[in-house]
């Protein structure tokens, strides 16, 4: 039996669509373009063409990188369009319309990851995304949920009429995108028409409609960059991360070095010290992160004497405060998925239009759902942000061709003497890098394989309030004040893979609609280990 690859993805035809294009042949970085079309398609709701990507990559030949596709600010972007009269911020305008739009930089990001590593062709990679919008899906639960959020309705009934996605949706539904079939078979055919000619203007007029400043020029002008990656130790993994403007990674590594100031021999999965620890060390990262005077100062997270000090400070019974900081009550408003091939090449994908359907923009011609990463930014210092944290310095404020500060971690974890792998990541906001860390110390701690670990219940603590999930809060494993019993869709959707002693294993997060796919050639075969959710036309009953 050999493994060919595996697909943990968001959702259960994306995962599908990435085991096919392995199956056929193709490498994790051609199937990591087909699952990141798929997922915009399905799930446009969260992420897409219209918004942008960060990918964590590790080649067969160890090479391991990051590509940043955050996409900036418009160039006419200023942060007095984002003020009302009498110099307040409005946080308004920076989720809702037009100027809430960065430089949309998905496809680009995909590209730059595609080109020299892809073994098949682009056209061929992005043929099955293409085909799933023209011949539609089934909703499932969460797009069908995402209406029921008032400001998501509202803004996708002002700013996305004459659209798939107009009039709420409901599970079950079949979901055509015509308009959507026709973008990408354009990105097929080019991976740059969707940054000039007719699919760029058609962009530009829609948000410009809707009161932004987005110009071709923006479009046009756009490159991802390659920068390089972090890395610490932990409980002798490598784990590799990105840097600036996802500082959710940066905390993750400084939450995972603070535990691993713990023997993980004295904690038990899900105890109340199991807990308090987690909550603990990611509060902590956020106070760090409140504080931040300048982008500079974010690097230092990843420094083993930082780490110590809060470590130390937490044993002696610390509890951060978090600065102030405030629980946003948004969904799981991103998506992450993780593939590896036969190869050994491995990637770890976080990928975003911010708010649900964005800035609510969704152009007719196109398709495609813009936007509201603006949302991220900070309009003033000690202002607290649409993903409730306040930062107390310059860092993070809006300006013309900046990046918005983003809570993604697409994290890949190695162990030198064994071989093993990991790669983890979450959707959720603020919340994904708590979910980050919990998948990684179920794992490495806890000995969980990746789809338990996966599925474990979690907590998540960034203000004055720390949630819990259910199945910890009523088996009484905490109880202090400040606590409360958290939902499933209110702790980030986490997915990962892991190769344990040269076998490949899944992990997708039963939170949401996704699916995971092993592929295996046994013999003269080949056989599609698959597992999670699934939505089925039963006819009449």
């Amino acid at each position: 039996m050999t493994t060919l690859g595996v697909v943990a993805a968001p959702h259960h035809l994306a995962a599908d669509i990435g085991a096919g294009l392995l199956q056929r042949g193709g490498n994790a970085f051609d199937a990591a373009v087909g699952v990141a079309l798929a997922i915009g398609v399905t799930q446009p709701y969260h992420s897409g063409i219209g918004g942008g990507c960060n990918i964590t990559y590790l080649t067969a030949g160890g090479e391991a990188g990051h590509i940043n596709a955050r996409g900036p600010a418009p160039a006419k972007l200023t942060r007095e369009q984002l003020l009302d009269r009498d110099g307040s911020p409005n946080y308004t305008l920076a989720q809702f319309g037009g100027l809430a739009i960065t430089v949309p930089s998905f496809v680009a990001g995909l590209a730059a990851l595609h080109r020299g590593r892809g073994r098949l062709a682009w056209s061929e990679v992005c043929l099955a995304p293409q085909q799933l919008a023209a011949e539609g899906f089934l909703a499932d639960f969460m797009l069908a949920r995402a209406y029921t959020q008032s400001a998501t309705a509202a803004k996708v009934a002002r700013h996305g009429r004459d659209t798939p996605f107009a009039e709420p949706i409901l599970e079950g539904q079949r979901i055509v995108q015509p308009r959507m079939a026709e973008t990408l078979a354009a990105i097929a055919r080019d991976s740059g028409a969707i940054y000039q000619g007719e699919i760029g203007r058609h962009l530009v007029a829609a948000t410009r409609g809707a009161g932004g400043v987005l110009d071709l020029e923006d479009l046009t002008s756009y490159r991802p960059k390659d920068t390089p990656l972090y890395e610490i130790r932990y409980r002798g993994w490598r784990v590799l991360a990105p840097g600036l403007p996802t500082v959710g990674s940066l905390q993750t590594l400084l939450a995972l070095q603070i535990l691993s100031r713990f023997e993980p021999e004295t904690i038990v999965p899900g105890s109340a010290r199991h807990l308090q620890l987690i909550t603990a060390a990611v509060r902590a990262t956020y106070d760090i992160r409140a504080g931040l005077e300048h982008p500079e100062a974010a690097t230092e997270m990843t420094d083993d004497a930082l780490a110590e000090h809060l470590a130390t400070r937490v044993r002696r019974g610390w509890s951060p405060s978090s600065g102030d900081s405030e629980v946003s009550t948004d969904e799981s408003c991103t998506s992450h998925f993780c593939i590896a091939d036969g190869d050994g090449n491995v990637i770890s994908q976080t990928q975003t239009v911010r708010a649900h359907f964005g800035s609510g923009v969704i152009d007719p011609e196109t398709g495609v759902v813009l936007n509201d990463s603006v949302g991220d930014f900070s309009l003033q210092p000690g202002e607290i942000t649409t993903q409730g944290i306040r930062y107390q310095g310059a860092y993070n404020l809006v300006a013309p061709g900046a990046e918005p500060a983003s809570s993604q971690s697409p994290l890949i974890a190695l162990d030198p003497e064994t071989g093993d792998i990991i790669a983890a990541g979450a959707a959720g906001g603020p919340r994904i890098v708590s979910a980050t860390v919990q998948v990684i110390m179920n794992q490495i701690d806890f000995g969980m394989n990746a789809q338990l670990a996966a599925a474990f219940p979690r907590v998540h603590s960034h203000g004055p309030v720390t949630d819990v999930e259910p199945p910890l809060r009523k088996a009484g494993s905490v109880q202090e004040p400040g606590y409360q019993p958290g939902t499933p869709r209110s702790l980030g959707i986490a997915q990962t893979i892991r190769r344990r002693s040269g076998i490949w294993e899944a992990g997708v997060d039963p939170r949401g609609p996704g699916g995971s796919v092993v592929v295996l050639r046994i013999g003269d075969r080949t056989v599609l280990r698959g597992y999670g959710h699934h939505d089925r036309e039963v006819g009449e009953l």
